[in-house]
């Protein structure tokens, strides 16, 4: 959900992680009302994992939208990005189906393919051509999160050696260069 909604008395659905199921319930009742939908979870790395790469996810969904990419292909790429998501998650020590939650898909869907998300509209000025810097000092607000948590995302796959095509082919895009040619070959289903 964007923050500003929120504020503005928008009915949305969030979740709440905690280990303890009797303080995820206060902090529950204490936000949700008339238009708050509030559900709690246990899976904490789970839901970190999805809040954070939801924004490196909206990147790559801009850069193809300012690539003028159809809305095929698009979808076509954005379910590769929900496989690896979910595949992020339990590689992170999360489980697989907290993808499918507030947190999970459905900030994930609204990130990436809102103008109003800050990382997707940085992606569209990285598919129109601009470099990271460009993209930066066209933007209004400076603050663009999918760029650490893409470096953060891919030194931890590194760790765990676990491979995620998507964060590979997005990180070769922004930091050397590499060709944004043939992006759904490069990320494919297998």
């Amino acid at each position: 959900s964007f923050a500003i909604e929120i504020a503005n008395g928008s009915k949305t659905g969030f979740n709440i992680a905690g280990p303890n199921p009797e303080a995820t319930k206060i902090v529950k009742e204490a936000f949700e009302n008339g238009g708050l939908v509030v559900v709690t979870c246990d899976d904490i790395i789970g839901i970190e994992v999805a809040s954070s790469m939801k924004n490196v996810f909206a990147i790559f969904m801009g850069m193809l939208d300012g690539m003028d990419m159809l809305e095929s292909y698009k979808s076509s790429c954005l379910a590769v990005l929900v496989r690896d998501l979910g595949d992020a998650i339990v590689a992170l020590g999360g489980k697989r189906e907290t993808i499918f939650t507030y947190a999970g898909l459905g900030d994930m869907l609204l990130t990436c393919m809102s103008p109003k998300s800050r990382n997707f509209t940085f992606g569209q000025y990285i598919g129109k051509g601009l470099s990271m810097e460009e993209a930066f000092n066209t933007m209004a607000v400076k603050t663009v999160e999918g760029i650490y948590t893409l470096g953060t995302i891919t030194e931890l796959m590194e760790e765990k050696q676990f491979h995620i095509k998507s964060l590979e082919v997005l990180y070769g895009i922004l930091y050397n260069g590499d060709s944004k040619d043939d992006i759904l070959e490069k990320i494919r289903m297998e």
